[in-house]
């Protein structure tokens, strides 16, 4: 992804994005709002697969910020306090979003008589711009396939995390275990998705993927969508160390 690519630059945002999401809705404090919005924002303007594969997965960080605090949680839907200021917090992130929606439409409409922006990419464009399966393990200089390079190490010892949760079941924190395999099965979809149309399945899988979200049909280098997979990486490897917290 950095050789080369704005989206090695605009990675630097990508942290930033969902630190001030996590302050937005725990803490629920403007800061943070205004930090992922911001954020969110100039990622745009260096690469906007940054942004786009950001966007997706707010909602999804969204979710996993209220799991990690369901006490607080809890007590958020019975404080009126609490829910006014979380949705003042969020009130000061939605200028940023229409700032980018707003960014979309006038692109879209410059470009509105092209084929791209009628038809997306075509199959053969983004098989071009796809890497194979063996990126994963080739640390090699191959084309695209060098841009989903984790390492046979990586891989190992996720494994061995999975294995190991999984032999302590009856022992660990049950919500947190729920956390781990979530967080662990998005890290593997993250993956998966990065192949393209490569993915097994893949020539099927992603005219589906295009119609659930029809801005996919602009991607031409699924690869770019592990600039949000450390996030959920980590928080796989996060959500491991509290399993042996006491049960909820």
């Amino acid at each position: 992804v950095l050789g080369g690519s704005p989206t090695g630059l605009s990675t630097m945002w990508v942290p930033l994005i969902f630190l001030g999401i996590d302050i937005m809705v725990k803490e629920k404090k403007i800061s943070g709002s205004m930090l992922a919005g911001i954020s969110l924002y100039l990622s745009s303007w260096s690469d906007i697969h940054v942004t786009f594969f950001s966007s997706l997965a707010i909602p999804v960080w969204i979710f996993f910020v209220l799991c990690f605090h369901t006490n607080e949680i809890k007590l958020l839907f019975k404080d009126q306090i609490a829910i006014k200021k979380l949705t003042k917090a969020f009130i000061f992130f939605l200028p940023f979003a229409f700032l980018l929606w707003l960014q979309s439409t006038i692109i879209k409409s410059g470009l509105k008589d092209t084929t791209i922006i009628q038809q997306g990419r075509t199959m053969h464009e983004i098989l071009l711009g796809s890497p194979e399966y063996t990126g994963f393990f080739c640390k090699g200089r191959d084309g695209v396939n060098s841009q989903i390079y984790i390492g046979v190490i990586f891989i190992v010892l996720i494994s061995l995390l999975t294995l190991t949760a999984i032999l302590q079941y009856k022992k660990v924190n049950k919500s947190v275990f729920s956390l781990f395999i979530i967080s662990l099965i998005i890290s593997i979809i993250t993956v998966l998705l990065a192949l393209g149309p490569k993915m097994p399945y893949g020539e099927k899988t992603w005219p589906l993927i295009t119609k659930i979200i029809p801005p996919y049909k602009m991607i031409r280098q699924p690869a770019k969508i592990f600039i949000i997979a450390p996030i959920f990486m980590g928080l796989v490897s996060v959500s491991y160390t509290h399993l042996t917290l006491p049960r909820s």
